[in-house]
């Protein structure tokens, strides 16, 4: 594997050791191609369609959207993860069923491909032992049992599943031994340490109340909107002891009753080293829970601004992107919303107080057109500005979309569909905390409309710069894996946090990086996008600088320091 790794060791200040700092040649079969489509415009982030090349082609969430209709429509997640430990993020795909039978089960079942580092993904389902059947919706790996390799865990629209990895390539399923199983809708998923024991803690969204059975008592075409359903609660899991947990989600005050929930993300909002709660609500306010530190949370939505669109009504949320945009050290909301509705950027001033600078920054016009799911913010030309990708699709192609007006007269699910239910993958280029929208054509970075779902980003042939891959529902484009081949980028680093700390792994740490005159924040969060997972490690693009100096606090750890740092390598962090 082409691939310049270096590992520290965590005992203050350190530098690489490891002269040099040329980038990583990027392995032949990722190379561009004679006649591969480049996407992405001619600007300095460019893309190419590598899916069929690696092994991902004729990949889609299938949905029998006919029958199932609200949960079809909704569709799943991905998850980025190095589960066999030899350096390369290796992809799982959550499934839906084609063509529901009431009392039959499903053959449709998720998919695991392996990144090989050589040819590109093949798929392992089968030989993993992973057989996750039915409606499946967010996927999220983790070392849940913090024994040095990721687990998998999978939501469904019926009972979780909690898939440990063995160490030798294949998985066992825990679910309901450890008590995860919850039935239930459930769409959203992030792993956080809420008591502050040193283990991990897991917080489950749930959508609506319904089930197949449900949905089959309406005729096929009975389309309802998310408010004609019951919201149900959504559910926090204490880890007592390994295999053991215990719902705890009254007494801690995050069930978010009123709340249609679907992206989710842990992270540490307030800078006061406990990891918090936003959830993205669909038909209804978001919502932000700040962790007391005793075990329960607050509801900060209401002071903290980040419940409602700039005209004070909530709006309909899907997904959910996190980051540092601005540089103030606190990290910042990006909230994907319905057509018509901007997709809200939530600017983090600290001490939970959020501003809407969703047009301040760029962000308004270009999203309204569309329906947003997966979102992140990554620096996909390394320059050091963080750039945003929205992944869209509409909820129903065009001709259900029509009949269903025609049966039930339902305006808001018919009166939108002028974006078409395939629709473009939007890009945005960071400009000093701005946003600069990338004129890419309709078909945008797909090169293709696509009825979008989850995505989510990673370095796929470790070159130093972030690929994504996109997931698609049925009557849309294949889900597309799209190679980052941006000419001109800047140098670049990244760091894989394998240490122990009081909290177990990875989550809750930041870092603090500093290069010329520059510094950005960089967190470790669980959740994400929509119903999925992106893979560690931090990656951070430094511009032209080739060095760059980082602190590292994981908790309330004290902050470990590096200095002079060779950029263009990927560190690994014991």
């Amino acid at each position: 594997m082409n691939r310049i790794l270096t590992t520290l060791a965590l005992l203050g200040w350190g530098c690489a050791s490891q002269p040099g700092d040329g980038p990583a040649g990027s392995r032949s079969v990722w190379s561009q191609r004679p006649g591969d489509q480049s996407l992405g415009g001619a600007g300095p982030i460019r893309f190419v369609d590598a899916s069929a090349a690696v092994g991902l082609s004729d990949i889609h969430y299938p949905a029998d959207l006919k029958d199932a209709k609200i949960i079809g429509t909704m569709g799943g997640g991905v998850a980025w993860g190095d589960y066999d430990g030899d350096g390369d993020p290796d992809l799982y795909v959550t499934q839906g069923v084609g063509k529901y039978r009431a009392g039959r089960p499903s053959s449709t079942c998720g998919l695991l491909f392996r990144n090989d580092g050589e040819a590109g993904f093949e798929e392992t389902t089968v030989d993993s032992g992973i057989e996750a059947c039915g409606w499946g919706s967010g996927a999220l790996f983790e070392d849940v049992d913090l024994d040095g390799d990721l687990d998998l865990f999978l939501t469904f629209v019926g009972e979780n599943q909690m898939w440990v990895n063995r160490g030798d390539g294949t998985f066992e399923e825990k679910g309901r031994d450890w008590g995860l199983s919850a039935p239930g809708y459930n769409s959203g998923a992030a792993f956080l340490d809420v008591d502050d024991d040193g283990d991990l803690d897991l917080y489950v969204t749930r959508y609506v109340a319904t089930t197949m059975e449900d949905e089959l008592e309406w005729p096929s075409l009975k389309l309802r909107m998310p408010e004609d359903y019951e919201a149900p609660d959504n559910a926090l899991f204490r880890q007592d002891t390994p295999g053991r947990w215990t719902e705890i989600t009254e007494r801690a005050g995050v069930a978010d009753s009123e709340g249609r929930s679907l992206g989710v993300v842990a992270v540490d909002f307030d800078r006061d080293d406990r990891p918090d709660l936003f959830v993205a609500n669909d038909r209804g306010p978001n919502t932000l829970f700040q962790n007391l530190g005793d075990g329960t949370f607050a509801d900060v939505t209401a002071s903290a601004g980040v419940g409602v669109g700039p005209d004070g009504h909530w709006e309909s949320a899907m997904g959910v992107a996190v980051a540092d945009v601005d540089s103030n050290g606190y990290p910042d909301i990006l909230v994907t919303n319905y057509v018509t509705e901007p997709n809200s950027l939530f600017v983090n001033l600290g001490e939970f107080v959020f501003t809407d600078e969703t047009r301040d920054r760029g962000l308004f016009h270009s999203s309204l057109p569309w329906v947003g799911w997966g979102a992140e913010f990554v620096d996909f030309d390394n320059d050091g500005s963080l750039d945003l990708y929205v992944a869209n699709g509409h909820i129903v192609p065009n001709l259900i979309s029509r009949l269903g007006y025609w049966l039930n007269r339902n305006e808001l699910i018919h009166a939108y569909t002028q974006g078409g239910y395939r629709q473009p993958v939007l890009l945005y280029r960071g400009r000093v905390g701005k946003f600069e929208y990338i004129e890419t054509g309709e078909a945008g970075l797909v090169g293709r409309r696509v009825a979008a779902r989850g995505s989510a980003a990673a370095d796929v042939d470790g070159d130093g710069r972030l690929d994504l891959f996109i997931l698609s529902l049925p009557q849309g484009s294949p889900s597309v894996l799209l190679h980052n081949q941006s000419p001109r980028t800047g140098h670049w680093v990244q760091f894989e946090l394998r240490q122990r700390n009081h909290r177990g792994g990875a989550l809750a740490s930041r870092a603090r990086l500093h290069y010329a005159d520059t510094v950005q924040w960089i967190d470790v969060p669980s959740g994400g996008s929509y119903l999925s997972g992106s893979a560690l490690p931090l990656h951070a693009g430094l511009g032209n600088a080739p060095r760059v100096d980082l602190n590292l606090t994981a908790g309330t750890d004290v902050a470990t320091r590096y200095r002079a740092l060779p950029g263009n390598r990927r560190y690994v962090l014991r």
